[in-house]
């Protein structure tokens, strides 16, 4: 399928990244997100390409996922303000009201990656680019789903969780309906983690199925890591960059391109 987005806006696009399950701790506070030194640097290089700040939206789950917290971020200073938590719906709507005249980049990992794809379906306006990360259901994966497959798999040797292992179920039969309400929809899965995991999806732009084939003391290794992958977020930037104008749309200078996937995983965890 044709991945290059064809439409050009003369301001820079909007960027909302979700975080998933405990990605902001037990504060609840998304400067606290995993990968918040990955986000400031995608950030930077689109501003930069821009020639302006990219206003942006971080959001995040702490332990226990209810309810999901955000805050504007700036760049400049790496500043959060208004920062506070609400209900799906209500951030959902602050994001539509703000980003408006805007090109809108949405990109989710793990639940924020269902979350993603929630928001995309809830706005009335297009989403430019959603990029999922190994998106996993809060709906058939909660807390004590999510406990069940780890604790089980490692421990007795039962099955992973269904609902843990595999693209959102409960939004399985709307992944055309967030398709078309997508200019494009880059979709990452990796299977390595066992019992925690996404699969792929058909209907999105393009699919990548991610492999680090590395040893490691994080049970969660392989699922945690795709926040952070260079893979996924050149994969962002060069879609951001292809709704800049064309002469800011040709930089091509980046902070986290370099390394082979095996070298990835140390520098995340």
């Amino acid at each position: 399928m044709e991945t290059t987005l064809k439409h050009r806006f003369a301001v820079a696009p909007f960027v909302v990244f979700f975080g998933g399950f405990g990605s902001c701790f037990v504060n609840g506070h998304p400067s606290e997100i995993r990968s918040s030194q990955t986000i400031h640097n995608f950030i930077q290089q689109l501003s930069e390409a821009a020639g302006e700040a990219v206003p942006a939206i971080k959001a995040c789950y702490a332990i226990g996922n209810d309810p999901i917290y955000s805050a504007r971020y700036d760049y400049s200073d790496q500043s959060h303000s208004d920062a506070g938590s609400s209900d799906f719906e209500t951030l959902f709507d602050w994001i539509e009201s703000e980003s408006a005249g805007r090109p809108l980049i949405l990109v989710g990992q793990s639940h924020g990656g269902w979350t993603a794809m929630k928001a995309a379906l809830h706005m009335k306006r297009t989403v430019d680019v959603l990029t999922t990360a190994d998106p996993i259901s809060v709906e058939t994966c909660d807390a004590t789903a999510f406990a069940a497959s780890t604790s089980g798999y490692a421990i007795f040797g039962f099955q992973p969780w269904p609902g843990c292992t595999r693209a959102p179920l409960d939004l399985e039969d709307r992944f055309a309906e967030i398709r078309a309400k997508t200019g494009v929809w880059h979709h990452f899965y990796q299977t390595e983690t066992a019992f925690l995991h996404s699969s792929g999806i058909p209907e999105a732009t393009s699919n990548d199925q991610l492999s680090y084939n590395v040893r490691s003391v994080n049970p969660f290794g392989s699922h945690a890591w795709t926040e952070s992958d260079y893979r996924v977020w050149d994969q962002v930037l060069d879609s951001a960059r292809a709704l800049l104008p064309s002469a800011a749309a040709n930089t091509s200078v980046r902070t986290w391109a370099s390394g082979t996937a095996a070298e990835i995983a140390p520098k995340i965890e």
